[in-house]
């Protein structure tokens, strides 16, 4: 079921000539839409929901990003309505987003248009366009340091993946007292790479957070993730968000998975 979504000329003359405090009033009623749209039992509904939602306001960014997520649409086609659904989200904040930079989250107000940033930086990875992907979780970064979103693991696994180490070891700097395991296994790889006498310690230290990833990194294939749209710190599927993110970096370092699991073998004696 598609969804004709208003161009860009016609969210301009809404917002020029509509009452600024009307425009939050709709928002506000198109936004509490959503959430019954994200609790639909299926597409078909979600989708009445989106429509109802844009037919209250316009500049309902997460009806545009939630469409995308479902539509099942060609990725190119996803990353048009992303690209608007960024636009609308930023249409849509009484200041301009640099206004709210350092703030961006904690604001309610601006949370679609974050959640809009970060599916349209997931659109831009996969469709290959890994430089306008990363700048865009760099400018996340920036707007919202705290990353509530968790923009940083994502950053940190495409960096490993391009081997852009430079960059990654500065965001690892940049969180000092993060002991995710999104952390702490790439710190302990980078450690091994550079062989740092500090490496063997790194890797204890992040199998103390999860011990499920070095099994599973050891298996040398992607796993199955099951969307529940939360992960377990610990636990599984933890492990398997690191290891389907990060896989590839420790294969085509020559004895990295060998290391991690002796290491793995000498804490479960």
């Amino acid at each position: 079921m598609e969804i004709k979504f208003p161009g860009r000329k016609k969210i301009d003359n809404y917002v020029e000539k509509t009452d600024p405090e009307a425009i939050q009033n709709a928002l506000h009623e198109a936004q509490e839409i959503m959430y019954d749209a994200w609790d639909a039992d299926d597409a078909i509904n979600a989708i009445q929901l989106i429509k109802k939602a844009l037919r209250k306001s316009p500049l309902c960014a997460d009806a545009y990003s939630y469409y995308s997520y479902i539509s099942g649409d060609s990725p190119l086609s996803k990353l048009a309505y992303l690209e608007n659904a960024v636009y609308v989200g930023e249409k849509a904040l009484e200041a301009p987003v640099s206004d709210f930079k350092g703030d961006c989250w904690s604001i309610i107000e601006t949370r679609p248009y974050m959640r809009a940033r970060a599916c349209l930086a997931s659109c831009l990875w996969d469709i290959g366009y890994y430089d306008k992907a990363i700048s865009n979780y760099q400018e996340m970064l920036e707007l919202n340091p705290n990353d509530n979103q968790g923009v940083r693991y994502i950053l940190s696994s495409h960096y490993l993946d391009l081997e852009m180490i430079n960059e990654l070891k500065v965001l690892l700097a940049s969180y000092p007292d993060d002991s995710s395991p999104f952390f702490l296994y790439t710190t302990a790889l980078l450690a091994f790479r550079d062989k740092s006498s500090s490496a063997d310690a790194a890797a204890r230290e992040a199998i103390s957070g999860n011990h499920y990833i070095p099994v599973f990194l050891k298996g040398r294939t992607k796993l199955y993730e099951n969307n529940q749209g939360y992960i377990t710190a610990g636990g599984c599927d933890e492990a398997i968000e690191y290891v389907n993110n990060n896989l590839l970096a420790w294969i085509r370092t020559p004895g990295a998975l060998d290391w991690l699991a002796d290491i793995n073998k000498s804490i479960n004696k």
